[in-house]
């Protein structure tokens, strides 16, 4: 699926979420286990409730500023990475394609990717922060659907108790943070001008790959297997 922002997404699943929250505050005695064994009792949750009702949390990109009003549910990007088997070319249909030796050049071009989303969780109370926590992780696990619509997969969630940084303005605030790893399919099309601009018409770029691994010393053996001697060393995938 083209042009996906994973963190993008996560911003608006959770603000969607707290406003329904928001509007249905008996979704909190289910998050909390109200009076449950394990859970809060409800003297305890209706003080969350009462967060709900008069501050509820704001969901922002990236990290809390100076002005920031706290509970805050702040989402940012731990990590991305990109999987793929060949270096230099940057979708499997290209690559294997020439392997094989067929000179055509998909119309559009994918490749897999993992991100690690962090949702941090700041209050300047530790029971609050650690109840919005349960909050957080409560609004992902119920929106993997929406994700998925997204075309997005939910590979993992965990998260951790992070210590306030002395110095940095922040040692009043309790943080948590939720990690949501993610992984989709980003693709992106052979024609445009970012396209031309980068390498040309799209019928050609089969030909100038192809005269590039003749010139550094690509030959293909009786059995089609492809080796060759690279201008940094031997290259043999024959394992």
């Amino acid at each position: 699926m083209p042009g996906i922002v994973p963190d993008r997404v996560i911003i608006n699943m959770m603000r969607i979420g707290v406003t329904a929250i928001r509007d249905n505050l008996e979704e909190l005695d289910d998050i909390l286990g109200t009076d449950q064994e394990g859970g809060l009792e409800s003297a305890e949750v209706e003080k969350i409730k009462a967060v709900f009702t008069s501050n509820p949390p704001t969901v922002i990109q990236s990290y809390p500023r100076s002005d920031s009003t706290f509970p805050v549910f702040a989402v940012a990007l731990i990590s991305d990475t990109d999987h793929t088997e060949f270096i230099g070319e940057s979708e499997r249909q290209l690559s294997v394609d020439f392997l094989l030796g067929d000179e055509t050049v998909s119309e559009v071009r994918e490749r897999r990717r993992s991100d690690n989303i962090g949702v941090y969780v700041y209050s300047e109370h530790p029971d609050v922060c650690a109840y919005l926590y349960r909050v957080a992780k409560r609004i992902i696990e119920a929106g993997t659907p929406h994700l998925i619509i997204k075309g997005l997969d939910i590979t993992a969630l965990s998260g951790q108790e992070l210590a306030p940084e002395p110095g940095k303005g922040a040692d009043h605030l309790f943080v948590r943070r939720l990690t949501v790893g993610l992984q989709y399919e980003d693709e992106w099309p052979t024609s445009g001008p970012l396209w031309t601009a980068l390498n040309g018409e799209v019928e050609g770029t089969a030909t100038k790959i192809d005269h590039h691994r003749e010139d550094i010393g690509y030959y293909e053996d009786e059995d089609g297997d492809i080796f060759g001697q690279g201008k940094l060393g031997t290259y043999d995938d024959t394992e």
